[in-house]
């Protein structure tokens, strides 16, 4: 999300343009199903919080989160003019194994574990909907699968949002270490609360995230 205010032209070529370029090859062949990632990002400030599918949602605050509505709306032209049988799913917050280096739960624990100020922007009361890898790829397989979802865009999120203040805190339980903060100022791109409304999410796909964050921390 941050690096796409440094370099949005990267994020609309990979983003948009790629999108458009397989939607494209997608629409000239017989396929089953596509499933489109797009995330949690693109609900704006504007959007009530917990965020619903289909009620407005607002303008993102970031490059990135604008990008993925754009491959939203182009996955459902394509369903629409050509019948491309596309399914978009939002993910909140991913954490779990293999989680990416540059993402805040990484930095945070390898941070503190080292002993090293932990960066914080702004006061740490944002609320994010962690989620674990293992419950969204159940979601994910289950849009490849589930019938009547396509030209949807469905949460996967665990609909129980928490700060960063109290996500550093868990961390310092299960690492055994106190976290020295270096507070930075608040980030613009950041938004002030992540929470999904999984009513379609259930409904649609039967889905019900499982794995609470102490298990994904510990």
């Amino acid at each position: 999300v941050r690096r796409s205010v440094e370099e949005p032209l990267e994020y609309a070529e990979n983003n948009v343009n790629g999108t458009l370029l397989l939607l494209e090859q997608c629409s000239q062949q017989p396929l089953e199903r596509v499933g489109i990632t797009s995330s949690s990002t693109v609900y704006g400030r504007q959007a009530t919080v917990p965020f619903l599918e289909d009620a407005p949602l607002g303008t993102p605050a970031s490059p990135y989160g604008a990008t993925k509505r754009a491959t939203e709306l182009l996955a459902q032209t394509y369903h629409e003019l050509h019948g491309v049988p596309t399914v978009c799913v939002r993910p909140f917050s991913a954490i779990g194994p293999r989680m990416r280096p540059d993402l805040g739960m990484s930095i945070f624990a390898r941070t503190m574990l080292a002993g090293q100020p932990l960066p914080l922007f702004g006061d740490g009361s944002i609320r994010r909907d962690f989620t674990h890898v293992h419950d969204i790829c159940q979601g994910i397989a289950a849009a490849l699968d589930a019938p009547n979802v396509l030209g949807e865009c469905i949460n996967l999120g665990h609909d129980e949002p928490w700060t960063i203040r109290e996500l550093i805190a868990l961390l310092e339980t299960e690492l055994g270490c106190r976290a020295k903060i270096k507070e930075l100022p608040a980030n613009a791109a950041d938004l002030p609360a992540t929470c999904a409304d999984l009513t379609k999410a259930r409904r649609l796909l039967g889905y019900q995230p499982r794995i609470e964050l102490q298990q994904a921390i510990r």
